[in-house]
């Protein structure tokens, strides 16, 4: 059993660890933990404590202790299930709501794009980093290329961390892997790719066979139903919304009368385009609350 424990107004605290995360300095990157609510809260405390920097482990099956240096900059997500607290302090970059605040400010002032820690099945690791790649920086979607963008990343733009994981996790935890991106403009990003193509990691020709199939006296319907997984296959690829209706900005339900959620999305999708391009066209019907969209 992993357990972690913090001194706290001389009263000592413990708690059972579900998952911790660190990086190769022995910096403690995020922890998942398990008690009463006192103690999960005495814990996230302790890693803000300015006279110790230093969080302390112990590995009861292997009589282990280990510390890990706290950064002081967490996120706590909450939940209670009666009397238990599973409490995670993780980084906001691995919060998707943190994340793409930074990435929109990033966007509207030309700045380089956050830096963002993944947590997934290390099995599908670097899949995963590719689709987030290609959604921040515009890259080409397809498996093919996406799992291979990870490794065109020089060593000082991705990290891999070390990642424990408990029982008290549950099934289908005991592969999890997490990696940090760091910082990147998108020209880096584009040059790393460039350099994938000419050396021929990256095949322009893609080996996907994603041809849509068409014979003669074929109704709309039949095509549609016939090819809907190469159709949709393309337009996941070239024609991506660039506003998933995923997130708001908060400011949105901060007017005077509180858009409805189809009038939220309408929004948040015209402020993405016009971050990019000088117009943008709300299309709807009459009494569809154009006014309040406008």
């Amino acid at each position: 059993m992993l357990k972690v424990s913090t001194n706290r107004d001389n009263k000592s605290f413990t708690a059972l660890v579900k998952m911790v995360i660190w990086d190769n300095n022995n910096n403690l990157v995020g922890l998942g933990v398990a008690s009463n609510l006192s103690t999960t809260r005495a814990v996230f405390a302790s890693l803000y404590d300015i006279s110790n920097s230093y969080i302390s482990f112990e590995n009861e099956k292997e009589g282990r202790y280990f510390n890990l240096r706290s950064t002081r900059s967490y996120r706590r997500l909450e939940e209670l299930n009666g009397k238990v607290s599973h409490s995670f302090f993780l980084p906001s970059m691995a919060v998707e709501k943190d994340f793409e605040e930074k990435l929109q400010h990033a966007e509207q002032h030309d700045e380089a794009k956050p830096e963002r820690i993944i947590i997934k099945d290390i099995r599908e690791m670097k899949y995963e980093v590719g689709l987030f790649l290609a959604n921040t920086y515009g890259l080409p979607r397809t498996r093919e290329w996406a799992e291979k963008y990870i490794d065109l990343l020089p060593s000082n733009k991705v990290e891999y961390l070390n990642v424990i994981t408990t029982e008290l996790m549950g099934e289908g935890w005991e592969n999890t892997g997490a990696v940090r991106i760091h910082s990147m403009h998108e020209s880096e990003v584009i040059d790393y790719i460039e350099r994938g193509i000419r050396s021929g990691i990256l095949n322009p020709i893609s080996n996907e066979n994603n041809t849509a199939l068409f014979t003669e006296g074929m109704t709309t319907e039949e095509y549609l139903q016939i090819n809907a997984s190469s159709l949709a296959g393309h337009i996941d690829e070239y024609m991506k919304p660039q506003y998933d209706g995923t997130h708001y900005l908060k400011s949105v339900g901060m007017t005077k009368r509180t858009s409805l959620p189809a009038q939220a999305r309408a929004v948040m999708g015209a402020l993405t385009v016009l971050k990019k391009q000088d117009s943008a066209f709300l299309v709807g019907d009459l009494g569809s609350g154009s006014v309040q969209r406008s």
